[in-house]
């Protein structure tokens, strides 16, 4: 549990670091606001310090989706086994774990 609210804040970090760097209005800015926004309702419900509403839970699972997509593709350019491979891994594995608690959140 503590790994994956690791991750989350990890890289909710990473994308507020990256959002100055795109204008308000374009499409890479809004990508990012929409990412931390997912990242943090996740974190919310991961770590049971708040309860992210249905409308909340409905908006993250589509970006969570999204990332864990994009990183898996990224570290299927690598063989099993080989350090880049290894380096996407856990994070493709942690934002499943994370989509898996929001679709139960989403159904219970």
């Amino acid at each position: 549990m503590n790994e994956i609210l690791n991750f989350l804040d990890h890289t909710r970090e990473l994308e507020e670091k990256f959002l100055p760097k795109f204008p308000e209005g374009t499409s890479q800015h809004s990508l990012l606001k929409n990412r931390i926004r997912a990242l943090q309702t996740a974190r919310e419900l991961i770590s049971g310090e708040g309860r992210p509403s249905r409308e909340e839970l409905e908006f993250a699972l589509p970006r969570i989706e999204s990332m864990i997509h994009k990183m898996s593709k990224a570290r299927d350019k690598y063989e099993p086994g080989s350090r880049n491979y290894k380096r996407f891994d856990p994070t493709v594995q942690a934002m499943k774990q994370v989509r898996t608690a929001i679709v139960q959140a989403l159904e219970g």
